[in-house]
């Protein structure tokens, strides 16, 4: 069987050159190497589509992809899920919204699996209904450093993340990793508030924010964390949530 190609959600960026007279400027689409490599290490093909403009184009793609991982990035816009956007809220990204909202969409419709790591987790919670705090600290008064970036970076080691995670019992992610609790890094000011619909949280940290989902489905593969397992060093949890993605790109391809 040949290997899963799996579509990356594409960030956004702008480019420009000047050569006096002649000058060049527009967009581009790109991913970290933290992704791609992530997709690669565990058997799939990483590809990073062009930034999507419609439903018709994220369709095309889709239908020639195995499987979707939705990637960290920007906020997502709070008008999606009905709110203002508050002064606490981080930078927006119209167009990442669009794209990335599309892409699940057509996934959706076709099966394809999906993989989401933080903002990934937090707009497909959205396209499902969903609703997230626009900042962590400030709704909720929490204690635990959620953004705490640098941190998280640093101690890639296995027992050196910056939290605990909080499992639920025979959910999927306690029956990849065996455990109740487990410890993980933490790079984001937002999260899930309200679940959307088929949304089943797994794990919490232990001020209750959300840190893993699933969606609810007999024949769809859906699963989101808040963290990002690509940044982590060694780790059988970051092995297990890869492994597992993949084998449930494989079996979607034989279907």
């Amino acid at each position: 069987m040949r290997k899963p190609v799996i579509a990356i959600t594409p960030d956004i960026g702008s480019f420009g050159y000047d050569f006096g007279e002649v000058k060049f400027a527009g967009n581009t689409s790109y991913t970290s190497k933290a992704n791609s490599n992530y997709i690669k290490e565990y058997g799939g093909v990483p590809i990073i589509p062009a930034v999507i403009e419609d439903d018709e184009q994220a369709m095309e793609i889709m239908e020639h992809r195995d499987g979707l991982f939705v990637t960290g990035g920007d906020d997502v816009n709070p008008a999606l899920y009905g709110e203002e956007v508050m002064d606490c809220c981080g930078g927006l990204n119209h167009r990442r919204d669009k794209s990335d909202m599309a892409l699940i969409k057509a996934a959706v419709a076709l099966k394809k699996p999906i993989l989401t790591f933080c903002r990934g987790s937090q707009i497909t919670n959205v396209f499902f209904g969903g609703a997230l705090y626009q900042d962590i600290k400030t709704q909720t008064g929490t204690d635990i450093n959620h953004p705490a970036l640098v941190m998280s970076i640093k101690n890639k080691d296995t027992e050196e993340q910056v939290h605990e995670c909080i499992v639920e019992k025979d959910s999927p992610l306690y029956k990849l990793v065996g455990k109740e609790t487990i410890r993980i890094n933490s790079t984001h000011h937002q999260a899930v508030k309200t679940p959307g619909k088929n949304v089943i949280v797994q794990a919490k940290a232990p001020d209750g924010i959300v840190e893993s989902w699933y969606l609810d489905s007999p024949d769809h593969y859906v699963r989101s964390y808040q963290w990002h397992p690509e940044l982590q060093g060694k780790n059988p949890v970051k092995d297990a949530i890869a492994e597992d993605f993949i084998a449930a790109c494989k079996e979607r391809m034989s279907k």
